[in-house]
């Protein structure tokens, strides 16, 4: 069953390399509407436009606007905070990881920082680190479904599927519609060769992504069909 695991692992990877929210868990900023038409002047003006430009995916302009945002103020905490999303979304984890460093220097009880650092760690590959900063933001707010989901899948990188198994089941417990989970919990099932369990995660995963989360769906049915075909 290795191989088929990879695979499972591969496909989660390419999915979740797709943005910052990658996994369930990088959120846009707050609605903003469309961008302003007059000129920023002050740090506030230019993190509400370049949280517009955010959310409209225009990532290079909100980097541009956070930046001048946080030049304006240097402790402006949610403008590093939001530039590292930007980074993230487009694939620069490092830099995304400096500034979510920043916005925790500024504010250690700030948890999306200690999450969206875990991520882009998760990322990486660097899953000690991920499970540092999961752990963090978990102990911050331990109703956090998102990073008990995440540090599940960072215990899966490790070979820690029991742990994997625990994290993905909590945190469908604190959000049971939410089709991750379900995928993950799946993935550490086959590897501890409970693969009746993968399946009815897999199947339940599918059910919830058709209604939440179409992009994932088709993986979990490759997934899935390629399970059913070697039990």
């Amino acid at each position: 069953m290795k191989n088929f695991t990879l695979l499972l692992l591969v496909i989660a990877l390419i999915l979740g390399g797709l943005s910052a929210s990658c996994r369930p868990a990088a959120p846009p900023p707050a609605s903003a509407g469309a961008p302003p038409t007059e000129a920023p002047a002050t740090a506030e003006e230019y993190f509400n436009r370049g949280s517009a430009y955010h959310e409209r995916d225009e990532y290079d302009k909100a980097i541009a606007d956070y930046t001048k945002a946080i030049e304006l103020d240097p402790n402006f905490t949610m403008a590093y905070k939001n530039r590292g999303l930007a980074y993230a979304n487009k694939g620069e984890c490092d830099n995304a990881i400096a500034d979510y460093t920043k916005a925790i220097e500024l504010d250690p009880n700030f948890v999306k920082p200690y999450f969206f650092r875990g991520n882009a760690y998760l990322d990486k590959g660097e899953y000690d680190k991920a499970i540092a900063d999961l752990n963090k933001a978990i102990e911050l707010d331990p109703n956090f479904a998102w990073a008990y989901n995440n540090r599940g899948e960072a215990y899966v990188g490790k070979g820690e599927y029991d742990k994997a198994i625990a994290d993905c089941t909590k945190a469908i417990e604190l959000h049971w519609d939410d089709p991750w989970p379900y995928y993950n919990r799946a993935g550490a099932y086959v590897e501890t060769g409970e693969y009746d369990k993968a399946i009815a995660d897999l199947e339940k995963c599918i059910e919830l992504s058709e209604v939440w989360e179409p992009s994932l769906t088709p993986a979990a049915e490759q997934l899935l069909e390629q399970l059913k075909g070697k039990t």
